[in-house]
């Protein structure tokens, strides 16, 4: 007969997903010492305690890992996923286990815990260093002191702070999605969305239902690229949990993306309106060094000066090259845009375009390679001016020219 500690062990890695992973090349993660009777509690959060616990049942440590699971129950009594683990240690003291979870076929709810376990512990064990940036978020202007990237592939909030335009990982939580997984396309279909966004309120908890818990952040989806891809729907937030429980399986929303309470309070200050990205991925991230990171940024800023310096040039056909032929957008598709640039610039003299508060990002999503720049514009003429926000999306095209394919 196996052992209950066998099936412990194989029950972890066999719902965890790691196989070799553990074996071969990953080395065991800082272990967090019990806190004996009479010492302070040390400043510890929840997953820390968690994934510590992981640890020692990997090593097979059953003693210190039952020790630092009722520590985690004790400090947390709502975070089902800990009950259910330490319940299962406990009981594998006294009977044989016939299955992971203590029970012989596993509810939607245990199977919904034991993929929150896989998702934190895969997580930790290919933590990406603070010294990488994702290539999808851009460089920031300094009005803007965070942004958000969602990557709802592995479940995992991450908060960059801007140091002097370079975003850097100060921050990463836990997070759950949509009960239908990711690109949400229309109402209803229980999905997340995928995308850049902002967010447009802060809405406090005495607003709002039990669900929510203790805030919500509503984002702009639909955004424009949304809408001309025929999406519809509304209402995507970023909240807390309800007060029953500490958090929520990956999949577990109608769409929103939701964070612990605790997590939540954290993030809240952080955040601010209509200013800070929330950039929203269903792919892989991809973590490259500074120095690339720097020279995607200049590669991507130098796109659109170009396109600027083209326009200031008064020559249409180089300015009028930087559009695609699919372009759409004021209104117009590319004839109806070639026609109007054409008599408006029949009528002028000089041209001039100042661009500041510029922000240049990869836009994820199942399209073509895109980049989504938003920018202040300041124009100027002999007889017009003006000053506006201006949003345009840029498509790598087949013969390997990036191109204008949306503006407004």
């Amino acid at each position: 007969m196996q052992s209950n500690t066998y099936i412990i062990l194989s029950g972890m890695i066999r719902i965890l997903a790691l196989g070799a992973l553990l074996v071969c090349f990953v080395s065991p993660i800082q272990a967090v010492e019990p806190v004996k009777p009479g010492e302070a509690d040390p400043v510890i959060n929840e997953e820390m305690l968690l994934i510590s616990a992981f640890d020692d049942i990997r090593e097979n440590r059953m003693d210190n890992a039952l020790s630092l699971l009722l520590q985690l129950t004790i400090k947390n009594p709502k975070f089902k996923l800990a009950h259910l683990i330490y319940a299962d240690l406990l009981l594998a003291k006294t009977r044989a286990l016939r299955g992971f979870g203590h029970l012989t076929s596993s509810s939607e709810e245990i199977e919904g815990m034991l993929e929150e376990a896989r998702k934190r512990w895969s997580y930790h064990v290919v933590k990406p260093s603070t010294d990488l940036i994702p290539d999808q978020i851009s460089s920031l202007d300094e009005s803007v002191r965070h942004a958000v990237l969602v990557d709802l592939n592995t479940s995992r909030f991450y908060v960059f702070e801007n140091q002097a335009g370079v975003p850097i990982l100060v921050k990463d939580y836990y997070t759950s999605m949509g009960k239908q997984g990711a690109r949400k396309y229309k109402h209803g279909d229980q999905r997340t969305p995928v995308g850049v966004y902002h967010i447009t309120e802060y809405l406090p908890e005495k607003v709002l239902a039990d669900r929510y818990g203790v805030g919500a952040f509503p984002i702009n989806y639909p955004n424009y690229w949304d809408r001309r891809l025929g999406k519809t729907g509304g209402g995507i937030w970023l909240h807390g949990t309800s007060f029953a429980t500490y958090s929520r399986p990956p999949k577990a929303s109608d769409g929103c993306v939701t964070l612990s309470n605790e997590n939540f309070k954290e993030v809240q200050p952080l955040l601010d309106i209509k200013k800070t990205p929330v950039v929203i991925t269903s792919h892989p991230v991809n973590w490259i060094s500074k120095e690339a990171w720097k020279a995607r940024q200049d590669g991507m800023t130098d796109l659109v000066e170009q396109w600027r310096l083209d326009w200031e040039s008064m020559d249409l056909d180089r300015y009028l090259s930087h559009y695609s032929k699919d372009f759409n957008g004021s209104g117009k598709d590319y004839n109806g845009w070639v026609a109007h640039k054409r008599r408006v610039n029949a009528r002028k003299k000089y041209i001039r375009v100042g661009l500041s508060d510029l922000y240049l990002t990869t836009y994820p999503g199942d399209e073509a390679l895109m980049l989504q720049v938003r920018f202040k514009q300041d124009y100027k003429s002999e007889n017009f001016s003006s000053r506006s926000q201006k949003q345009q999306y840029w498509r790598l095209e087949e013969d390997g020219v990036w191109r204008i394919i949306s503006e407004g």
